[in-house]
């Protein structure tokens, strides 16, 4: 995999891409708005974005999105960028590839914000962007709970943030909450672990 680095102007964005696919042949890229700072309420920021999103489509490149706030970051208002009230702002369809909204689009976002605002939100992105995911990676138990709650296990794909966490402690904590959530537990576990990652990020040429 490979993000794009702000060096890289817009104009650059396919060629970038270009070079990436032919030294390293990624396979998927990772955008963070809150850490590259990219601010998408603004038209230059939605621009990048949406950039980003066609040369996806153009090379085939599934897109992995930070979504959530970020409170490490020194930059105050960038901690807030890449929120789902700010991703709901953007035509996720540009891109014919997956595009997957990291961590349920609530990383470092109580549990009442999560049910109030972020499900809702996500779950009319879901609706109107066949192409568009989530992953489980770095929330809580009771998040994960609320989020295997109500959004289809069809559109959710597994993520450990392997850097952070230990991998297996997430796969015990999300069948913990598969089994608070669904009778059939394994057929959920495999769909979020293996058939939905396999069809939608890891697809055989």
């Amino acid at each position: 995999g490979s993000s794009i680095p702000n060096a890289v102007e817009d104009e650059n964005v396919e060629n970038f891409l270009k070079e990436m696919i032919k030294r390293f042949s990624i396979k998927a890229i990772k955008l963070h708005p809150n850490l590259s700072q990219i601010d998408i309420s603004t038209g230059s920021g939605k621009e990048r974005i949406e950039r980003i999103l066609s040369a996806c489509g153009e090379f085939r490149l599934p897109l992995v999105v930070h979504g959530g706030v970020s409170t490490v970051l020194q930059n105050h208002a960038a901690r807030r960028y890449s929120t789902i009230e700010k991703l709901e702002s953007l035509n996720w369809s540009l891109s014919t590839e997956t595009v997957v909204i990291a961590h349920a689009g609530s990383y470092e976002t109580d549990l009442e914000h999560t049910k109030n605002v972020v499900i809702p939100k996500l779950r009319k992105m879901l609706q109107s962007h066949d192409n568009l995911m989530i992953d489980v990676s770095g929330v809580d138990f009771h998040v994960l709970v609320v989020v295997l709650r109500n959004i289809d296990a069809d559109r959710i794909i597994f993520g450990s943030d392997a850097l952070y966490y230990s991998q297996w402690s997430v796969v015990v904590k999300l069948l913990g909450a598969l089994k608070e959530v669904f009778s059939d537990v394994e057929e959920n576990f495999l769909k979020i672990m293996s058939i939905n990652p396999s069809q939608a990020i890891f697809k055989e040429n």
